[in-house]
């Protein structure tokens, strides 16, 4: 991480579940406010190879970088490190029968 980069988590406010029922889609919406989980190698950014910033779709908040993601072969994207550590909430989710980290904005 570069140190100089510090995000300012109340520039980033979660708006209303009925604001977000309308923004995201039915999928965002389960994922980011009821805790569903994507399938994966069919998720929107599994594959994806451009750079820039992945952002909390429901807040715009920037988490992690593309220079950070890397192939762990789960179906889902994986990073080495987020952007700003302060701005991560480390869950582990043991739903599936394994234990696994899930990553949200603060």
């Amino acid at each position: 991480m570069n140190p100089q980069i510090k995000i300012d988590p109340i520039q980033y406010v979660l708006p209303s579940k009925e604001e977000l029922k309308v923004k995201l889609s039915d999928m965002q919406f389960r994922v980011t406010q009821n805790a569903a989980t994507e399938p994966p190698f069919r998720n929107e950014f599994y594959d994806n190879k451009a750079d820039g910033i992945y952002v909390d779709v429901a807040t715009g908040e920037p988490l992690f970088s593309s220079r950070d993601k890397y192939d762990s072969g789960c179906g889902w994207p994986s990073f080495t490190q987020p952007i700003d550590p302060a701005v991560i909430q480390e869950r582990q989710d043991k739903s599936h029968g394994m234990i696994r980290r899930k990553y949200e904005a603060g």
